[in-house]
């Protein structure tokens, strides 16, 4: 992504071509968004022909419009990558400087919270694992490590925010992107699939528990 837009401002300051200046710009402004995009399109949008923007895109150094997108995809794939790598290292922090963690899960993420605390106690942390939604209301300035496939489960999230706001506890979460549970907690490791079944949402998030076990 960085090689493209760098490419792109060398190339604007020594191009005299006013058609060149607009790709150029189209091209910054849309980059997000050019893997999405077909030669045919990225020309109409420009009123140009095919052959001017591969011309152009060649000037920027790629063999083809083609490699052109298959490199911002791999970018993009990078980028994300390294950005779930910095939110599982902060997560993983806060279990680590926790005095003690405190586990919790209902329904079919009642299996991946037990798991995680056999886990965590093999591993030398110091866990604790509630099964009781009152027993969380005890405790203050806590670490509360709540499992949830949906994060949209009401008698969830609603503790979650009540013990984060009036017990001040930390609320870590492994839950679904967006989700209430995922907007309430200070730091969550999240997923984007929808799933349906007991035994495919216990699987999953099995399978995200290991993915982090092994980062500890």
């Amino acid at each position: 992504m960085d090689k493209l837009l760098d490419s792109i401002t060398e190339l604007l300051f020594e191009t005299g071509s006013s058609q060149e200046q607009m790709l150029l710009l189209y091209l910054e402004k849309n980059c997000m968004d050019l893997p999405n995009q077909s030669l045919a399109k990225v020309a109409d949008n420009n009123f140009c022909s095919t052959t001017s923007v591969t011309r152009l895109i060649k000037k920027l150094g790629y063999s083809s419009f083609k490699e052109l997108q298959l490199s911002l995809s791999i970018s993009a794939q990078n980028e994300k990558m390294a950005s779930c790598d910095l939110i599982c290292m902060r997560f993983i922090k806060q279990l680590k400087q926790a005095n003690c963690i405190y586990i919790y899960g209902k329904g079919a993420s009642q299996i991946t919270s037990l798991y995680l605390f056999r886990q965590l106690i093999k591993h030398g942390y110091d866990a604790s694992y509630i099964d009781e939604q009152d027993l969380l209301y005890s405790l203050h300035n806590k670490t509360i490590l709540c499992v949830s496939n949906s994060g949209e489960t009401s008698t969830v999230y609603k503790v979650m925010s009540d013990i984060k706001e009036i017990n001040n506890c930390q609320i870590l979460a492994i839950t679904k992107h967006d989700s209430t549970l995922d907007n309430i907690a200070d730091h969550s490791i999240v997923h984007n699939q929808s799933i349906y079944g007991r035994r495919e949402e216990q699987q999953h998030l099995l399978s995200i528990a290991n993915e982090l076990i092994a980062r500890l």
